[in-house]
């Protein structure tokens, strides 16, 4: 028996109609884009394509669920323009969704691209960084003196972990 003071158990609803309005939306369906990631990446397709393509096909299963994309994008869209507008929005800025289950909208509410704005920033100054030394020659310059170094599995566990301290003491003195 639940009184008001009992802790609620986990997986249970206090409004069953919410439940109700939110478990037509999880059907199978909704791993076809996972499944099509899948396929694609089997068959070794590039994975900007494969992925641009599972998303692009997540898009457009939005048409099984035409009362979602209404509340997402708002009523007064029409269906053509709201079915667009809501595919580049969710990739975009990501997708959020009020269903009054507190799990629920942690899980379906997840940001686009901006969210990850700061990691691909960082993925490309790394990637320009490293082309850069590159090619300068300065990668060869500084690993080839750590292979040569390390002859023996002992000698090259001391290289390791001397390097970072013997580049660190000219940067220090360049400080000062």
């Amino acid at each position: 028996m639940v009184t008001a003071d009992a802790p609620e158990e986990p997986g249970r609803v206090r409004d069953p109609s919410l439940a109700d309005a939110i478990i037509p939306l999880v059907t199978g369906w909704n791993l076809l884009p996972l499944l099509l990631l899948g396929v694609l990446s089997f068959r070794k397709v590039a994975a900007p394509l494969a992925l641009t393509a599972a998303a692009l096909f997540a898009g457009v299963l939005v048409l099984l669920q035409p009362q979602v994309v209404a509340d997402f994008v708002g009523k007064d869209t029409g269906a053509r323009t709201g079915l667009h507008q809501g595919i580049w929005l969710a990739m975009a800025t990501g997708f959020s969704i009020r269903s009054g289950i507190g799990e629920v909208d942690r899980l379906l509410s997840r940001g686009g691209m901006h969210s990850m704005l700061l990691t691909v920033w960082l993925i490309i100054g790394a990637v320009t960084f490293g082309t850069l030394l590159e090619h300068f020659g300065l990668i060869s310059r500084l690993v080839d003196p750590v292979i040569r170094a390390a002859r023996s599995t002992g000698r090259l566990f001391a290289v390791e972990t001397g390097a970072p301290q013997g580049a660190e003491v000219p940067a220090d003195h360049a400080r000062t």
